[in-house]
């Protein structure tokens, strides 16, 4: 289970980023974090509990493996990411009251990986990462002045460099600690986590002046449709549910999902054309219509002999491609074939999901994040650290194509 943990201030100092690696030579593994050993992976299909092996239109192919890393002595757990084009930006914390964070940033051109640059905060927890252009927007929680909770906008160039990642601004967010970030348009939105007071969306312009707060209590994620067209979708919890909100955060309808019912634990939403996905914790994951709210399909969190149910949370989803990936802790992920049918009581296609087996990640290790793009599965493996998984599929008869 991924918690986010309150925080609060120990002391004051400022955010101070320093390199963990050089980005010199032609692999930028200067510090020896990247292995670039590729290997075809196999579908674990007795861990789901299949009694065959599933028929699959698909391979799958480890392109790189990222150790985490280590900052003020404490090996930090990946949880984050957040990608643009063939680059990759992955944050690292710890739970609990430790206040370390770290931003990697991994390139993958022509399937290879190459750990571009890697920086490392001793007094922030990097909670959630967003970049347009040269603007780098990090939530977290921080031991300085604008802590615990905070937004902070880097003005970045090419490898990242310590130079470029001390904050051209700053400002408090309210609650324990940052938990999500996006930019639409000129406006930037951010998330504060489980505080019934203080914790929502808050609506900043690009020099962090907040517009807008609107209270929601224990959001943990934030998005907008890959059409870029129409509202955006939080996702929170206590009790779970989907919340509508217009650009200017003005709530528009709740839907509810149920789950996500333990404090300080991670979620996700993706939002497609006309269907969402969110993740639940122990409530496992739902496909929602967007227009009308229908459930479209769930999954239950995965039980596992030997593991407490906590550990086995779903903390993640994505899709694409007629696929179905969940993130279930130290269950590792879970594969579902995606697919349509004529619509049933919905104004959406009807969706099936069918479980095809499990993506081995290390025992013990917590798959806490994932993202789907572009027949590429990001994954953020808490202190297993950070994996890149090609995905080649063929297309089939039916396919939900809503996230491609």
């Amino acid at each position: 289970m991924k918690q986010f943990l309150k925080n609060y201030p120990f002391l004051t100092l400022g955010l101070v980023p320093y390199l963990l690696l050089g980005c010199g030579g032609t692999s930028g593994n200067s510090s020896g974090r990247l292995d670039a050993t590729q290997q075809a992976l196999s579908l674990d299909w007795q861990r789901v509990g299949l009694l065959t092996p599933a028929a699959v239109t698909f391979q799958l192919q480890l392109l790189g493996s990222v150790s985490s890393p280590t900052v003020g002595g404490r090996v930090l757990a990946a949880d984050d990411i957040f990608t643009s084009g063939t680059t990759a930006y992955i944050s690292y914390n710890l739970g609990g009251d430790t206040l370390s964070g770290s931003i990697d940033q991994v390139t993958n051109v022509n399937s290879v990986p190459v750990l571009a640059a890697s920086v490392g905060f001793p007094t922030t927890k990097i909670n959630g990462l967003f970049r347009n252009g040269s603007d780098l927007f990090a939530v977290g929680a921080s031991s300085g002045a604008d802590g615990p909770a905070v937004i902070k906008k880097f003005n970045v160039a090419d490898p990242l460099l310590p130079s470029s990642l001390i904050a051209t601004l700053s400002q408090a967010i309210g609650s324990y600690a940052g938990v999500g970030v996006i930019q639409r348009g000129t406006s930037i939105y951010a998330l504060a986590g489980d505080d019934a007071i203080n914790g929502g969306l808050s609506v900043y312009d690009s020099s962090l002046v907040r517009s807008s707060f609107t209270a929601l209590r224990d959001a943990r994620g934030i998005a907008y449709s890959s059409l870029n067209t129409g509202n955006m979708y939080v996702v929170a919890a206590q009790p779970g549910r989907i919340v509508e909100v217009t650009t200017a955060g003005t709530v528009v309808q709740t839907i509810a999902l149920g789950g996500a019912a333990t404090p300080e634990s991670k979620s996700t939403i993706s939002v497609g054309k006309t269907m969402m996905i969110a993740s639940i914790g122990e409530g496992g994951a739902k496909v929602v219509c967007r227009a009308d709210g229908h459930i479209l399909a769930s999954i239950s969190a995965p039980v596992v002999a030997g593991l407490s149910p906590g550990l086995t949370v779903t903390n993640a989803v994505a899709a694409g491609q007629g696929l179905f990936f969940a993130a279930n802790g130290e269950a590792g992920i879970y594969v579902y074939s995606m697919k349509d049918s004529a619509p049933t009581g919905s104004v959406c296609n009807t969706v099936t999901l069918s479980v095809l087996g499990s993506i081995p990640l290390g025992s013990g290790l917590s798959a806490n994040n994932l993202k789907f793009v572009d027949g590429t599965l990001y994954v953020a493996n808490g202190l297993g650290g950070f994996k890149l998984i090609s995905v080649v599929s063929t297309p089939s008869v039916g396919d939900n194509t809503d996230f491609n």
